[in-house]
């Protein structure tokens, strides 16, 4: 049930803030769509350029500005007006462009740096102020894919991300750099860039070839098209790239019309003749305007030779689709447009003389006035190309970037803190002692009694004990989402205990125990949603995003918490150490603790040399009178350093 009380103060408290940052989102949506927001150094921008079809994007920061400086006074917010940079551009821009001294041109340079500036600050504030999860981001990008497409959608929220962890990173580590100090801290990044450094094999040759790939794919649509270069350096930047396209456009326009002058003495011939074969002799005229198939003008737009794998060969798949998509659709045009002028000739055929040159100029009209719209076509088709590997391209670049950034972080928490007893790792951020809760274990055998349990239980859906059928259910949907997706148990099965007197009764298989975690009130529980079967209803649930070098040993940067009062329930591999075990105290690989407390201390023991960084993992050895949970050593595969956490730095959950 909503409580409307709660929304509405919740509105009137964070609703200035949220409707500024909504603001601040469309004042960058001119960056989004020309790439520019998504380049590291600004997208080498000499020159600047305002796509005639998204004016409109310029236009409603104009419009909002009297709103936005309304919500900077309110507060007395003035560090607001970074987030407005955008709108004063495009005012500036709009000044300049409807000014009839000045000239657009003349200041494209200075233009591109304030654009690059402008853009890049607006869009920081929003990475400080904003949150992911907010409603203005939700919003903005609704508003990308209506305006824009799925590919500026894609960009924006992974770049987005990307940024906001680097900015997450900054922030909590900051206070390790300044206990650690200048001198060690570079100290221990030059060791440990020593012991990253054999990635740097795979990461030279991978940037060289996906740089080498993107251009030859560009090169690809001068080749193969009626594109012409007209600066050779710059033909791989956006800008350059539609000054040829609308150069190559007017060129291939002209000869389009010249084919459409010489054939209007033979077009004047076909209606005053009345031939039996006019559909074909209308074909021939019109084939020299408009060719029979989409290759003829651009054969870059044949199938590739996917080569040995075939059909296995995803992306090689993926372009050939969207080829043959773009092939018939112009057929398609094509064939309408012919029928058209077709139909149009044989009405004239049966006009006098004089209306059949009426006719003929009419014909001529309609036929220019198709080439206008092919032209609109051909734009778009080739633009649309050019686009889609920018757009892989950053893709890649966003993701790559990541990697190399979570790798190099993850080798330099190792080597800060391994065989380290004065540091530990952590997940809390400061030195507040938690409340301690009770570990049981059940064996095999778990049961809820409705006469000695009072609270309803949440169940994994992945189990179906005895007593009780299921009941669907989504609790606190807007929590860990993430990961309980990628678990199956974002929706549960619902117990209401006292609705009947019969036990809810679970069986483990094989050696599998259940462990039942008494959370206490004020304490908070990391645990992963793959071993988990129930938690009653005060449990609260949420997602721990954490870049501290302390924690980022632990092979992820998005943890899943319980917090109490209540009780949670979890499955282990085989017989499960607890913190009263006499073996609790040893240290253990990362990948047997199964739960922790938020404020549970570990020590890290690792080997450090260029084989174990990469081929063997770390072990944590917990500090005295903290709870922990450890499963059995479970034979699996085989578990090597950076190769194993690949997986959680591309998809850190």
């Amino acid at each position: 049930m909503i409580d409307f009380t709660r929304l509405k103060q919740r509105l009137y408290s964070d609703g200035p803030k949220g409707l500024f940052l909504f603001i601040v989102l469309l004042g960058i949506l001119p960056a989004i769509e020309d790439f520019s927001l998504f380049a590291v150094f600004g997208f080498s921008i000499t020159k600047f350029h305002v796509h005639e079809e998204f004016r409109l994007l310029y236009s409603i920061p104009l419009y909002l500005i009297p709103i936005a400086l309304l919500l900077v006074m309110h507060g007395k917010s003035y560090s607001r007006i970074l987030g407005l940079l955008p709108a004063f551009f495009a005012g500036y821009v709009h000044l300049i462009g409807t000014s009839e001294n000045v000239s657009l041109e003349q200041y494209e340079a200075l233009i591109g740096i304030l654009h690059f500036a402008c853009y890049k600050i607006a869009f920081l504030y929003f990475i400080k102020e904003g949150k992911l999860r907010s409603l203005p981001f939700v919003l903005i990008l609704i508003v990308i894919w209506i305006l824009l497409d799925i590919q500026h959608l894609i960009l924006f929220l992974t770049y987005t991300i990307l940024v906001r962890f680097l900015y997450l990173a900054l922030k909590q580590n900051i206070s390790i750099f300044k206990e650690t100090g200048m001198k060690r801290t570079l100290f221990l990044m030059a060791k440990s860039f020593l012991y990253w450094s054999p990635l740097l094999i795979f990461i030279i040759p991978g940037a060289i070839i996906s740089s080498k790939a993107n251009k030859a794919a560009i090169d690809q649509i001068y080749d193969h098209t009626f594109m012409e270069s007209t600066d050779q350096s710059r033909k791989y930047k956006r800008d350059q790239f539609e000054k040829d396209l609308e150069y190559s456009l007017e060129a291939e326009m002209i000869c389009m019309k010249e084919a459409v002058e010489n054939g209007t003495g033979k077009m004047y011939t076909i209606v005053k003749n009345k031939t039996e074969k006019l559909d074909e002799e209308v074909g021939d005229v019109y084939k020299g305007v408009f060719k029979p198939k989409l290759t003829d003008i651009a054969p870059f737009f044949k199938d590739e030779d996917c080569g040995f794998w075939g059909k296995l060969n995803f992306p090689c798949q993926a372009k050939n689709s969207a080829k043959e998509t773009v092939r018939d659709t112009y057929s398609e045009q094509r064939r309408l447009m012919l029928s058209g002028l077709t139909e149009m000739v044989r009405n004239s055929a049966n006009s006098t003389e004089e209306e059949v040159k009426q006719s003929t100029e009419q014909i001529n009209a309609a036929i220019n006035q198709e080439i206008d719209g092919a032209i609109g076509y051909m734009k778009f088709t080739v633009q649309s190309s050019f686009d889609m590997i920018i757009f892989i391209n950053l893709l890649l670049d966003i993701a790559f970037g990541f990697l190399i950034l979570k790798s190099f972080m993850y080798v330099f928490s190792r080597v800060a803190f391994s065989s380290d007893d004065e540091n530990y790792v952590t997940l809390l951020e400061s030195n507040d002692i938690e409340s301690k809760g009770k570990l049981i274990k059940h064996g095999n055998e778990f049961h809820l009694d409705p006469k000695t349990v009072n609270e309803d239980y949440y169940l994994s859906r992945s189990f179906e004990p005895s007593g009780r059928a299921p009941k669907f259910s989504i609790p606190q949907w807007k929590s860990a989402i993430i990961g309980r997706i990628l678990t199956r148990n974002y929706a549960m099965n619902k117990v209401i205990l006292k609705s009947r007197p019969e036990e809810v009764y679970f069986k483990a298989m094989g050696s599998h125990e259940f462990v039942e975690w008494d959370i206490r009130e004020g304490e908070e529980v990391v645990f992963h949603f793959k071993n988990f079967v129930g938690m009653s209803e005060g449990i609260t649930i949420s997602a721990l995003v954490s870049l501290r070098l302390t924690s980022l040993l632990f092979g992820r940067i998005i943890f899943t918490t319980a917090k109490g009062p209540g009780k949670l329930i979890l499955l282990t591999k085989g017989e499960p150490i607890t913190a009263d075990h006499v073996t609790a105290n040893a240290s253990v690989a990362t990948s047997r603790i199964m739960a922790w407390q938020k404020n549970t201390r570990f020590n890290v023991e690792s080997e450090l040399n260029l084989v174990d960084v990469f081929m063997s993992g770390i072990y944590l050895k917990k500090k005295e009178n903290d709870l922990i949970l450890i499963d059995a050593d479970v034979k699996g595969p085989s578990k090597n350093g950076i190769v194993r956490f690949i997986k959680n730095f591309i998809l850190p959950v």
